[in-house]
């Protein structure tokens, strides 16, 4: 029988999203409407979707079939045709990756992968990287996928939690959000899933992830949004990101239900060894009655090549998860870009809309505006609901893919081009027992 570890963190990278100047303009990943300081040359924006980390390891996957699910953006991506998967073991066997459609139950369409490959040799303990035969170029917008990783032999993969849910996935307790085959796998000829995931279904990620690029024409790309989850079970919250690159940005959003510790440092990170401490901005976001906090972390210019970040809280017992998300942006200014911040300190009661308190004036015209909204509840327990821009905000994450929200947040983008004092408006719904904590930082 598999058996899983200790659950430590939970994290996922999210759909990359990039911007250019223009009212109702489609620019970029998502197909948002378009913001942005002007048009530039033509920029390539790389994203992880899948399980891309390893927290835990199940054991005794040989002669199984482990599939992860993933959503791609609303304009077509290149794909290079590979498969990273972190596993364990030592002994020479076959094993392979497979990439398949779903069937459109939120189940893989196992009658034939659309790419695959098979090797026969030891594996690395750790990420793994397969080249796969016959994938296409391009994958279509807006489409679930399933990326497969099967061995035949005994070897262990990782996971990303049992408690929480991969993006792209339905968060409602009669479907399953991952899929095991048990049994033999001849692999070569690759196993047809169960159409209702009767052989294995739960509520977490397997560590294998596809990388996809998008072109972009915009000034300010949002390169990558890595949400973070963890239990409190250590008062650090390691997260992968897309490795950084050179002349970015990175912020970094980190959260809290108090009893559980209140936010102490960012660091980023290459391979688990701190490069980059972030600067906080204000004095966080705090609210009682339940006790929450979240506070922005900024660098004007992350080390290139970073492959982590690492939130750190005081940590004082409690049970609850926090949370620790980071953006990649290009286009900020190299030195002092951090411009105005705002926190509220109380939430938007029981209600459907919110407003947080204004910003002070703006110091110049054009200048990036990024929200963040809290939903307390979504990231402690796991509540399900959908967050929606206001006004002149574009809502770039909303915690999962397909409209989700279990990791409890929000996250918003908007360009002015006029000095003044600004505001982050939205909705949450469903509206009546969950409480928002919103605000906003402006970047030049």
């Amino acid at each position: 029988m598999k058996q899983i570890a200790a659950i430590i963190a939970l994290f996922f990278l999210m759909p990359a999203l990039a911007f250019s100047q223009g009212i109702g303009g489609k620019a970029g990943i998502g197909g948002k409407a378009g913001i942005g300081g002007g048009a530039s040359s033509g920029t390539s924006i790389i994203a992880n979707y899948g399980g891309t980390v390893q927290s835990q390891t199940d054991n005794g996957d040989d002669n199984h079939a482990e599939a992860t699910p993933f959503v791609t953006g609303s304009t077509t991506p290149t794909f290079d045709g590979k498969c990273h998967v972190w596993t364990s073991g030592s002994v020479s066997h076959i094993r392979g990756c497979a990439l398949y459609p779903d069937n459109g139950s939120h189940v893989p369409d196992g009658s034939s992968p659309i790419c695959s490959m098979t090797v026969t040799s030891s594996p690395s303990n750790g990420w793994n990287t397969y080249q796969m035969t016959g994938c296409p170029s391009t994958l279509s917008a807006s489409t679930l996928y399933w990326i497969a990783y099967g061995s035949a032999d005994p070897e262990n993969i990782g996971t990303s939690g049992v408690n929480n849910f991969c993006p792209g996935t339905p968060s409602n307790g009669t479907t399953p959000n991952l899929y095991t085959v048990q049994g033999n796998v001849t692999l070569g000829s690759w196993p047809t899933f169960p159409s209702t995931g009767a052989a294995y279904g739960g509520n977490g990620c397997y560590s294998i992830y596809v990388q996809l690029t998008y072109a972009s024409s915009a000034t300010y790309n949002i390169i990558s949004i890595n949400p973070g989850q963890c239990d409190t079970s250590a008062a650090t919250c390691p997260t992968a990101i897309t490795p950084t690159t050179a002349n970015h940005g990175l912020l970094v959003i980190a959260s809290s239900d108090t009893s559980s510790g209140n936010v102490v440092s960012v660091e980023a990170t290459t391979n688990g060894s701190n490069t980059d401490a972030l600067s906080k901005l204000g004095a966080c976001a705090t609210a009682s009655s339940p006790t929450e906090q979240w506070c922005f972390y900024w660098i004007d210019r992350v080390t290139a090549g970073d492959n982590g970040v690492t939130c750190t809280f005081t940590n004082s017992g409690g049970s609850y998860k926090v949370g620790c998300v980071s953006v990649e942006i290009a286009g900020t200014a190299a030195s002092s870009s951090f411009d105005k911040v705002e926190y509220d300190s109380a939430y938007a009661l029981s209600a459907a809309a919110f407003t947080s308190g204004n910003t002070a004036t703006t110091t110049q015209a054009t200048e990036l505006l990024i929200g963040y909204a809290f939903e307390a509840q979504g990231m402690i327990q796991g509540s399900v609901g959908t967050f929606g821009a206001g006004g002149s905000w574009t809502m770039i994450d909303n915690g999962a893919s397909a409209g989700n929200s279990p990791t409890g947040f929000g996250l918003f983008i908007q360009t002015v081009t006029s000095t003044g004092a600004y505001n982050l408006s939205g909705s949450y719904t469903p509206s009546g027992s969950m409480d928002v904590l919103p605000g906003l930082a402006t970047f030049k």
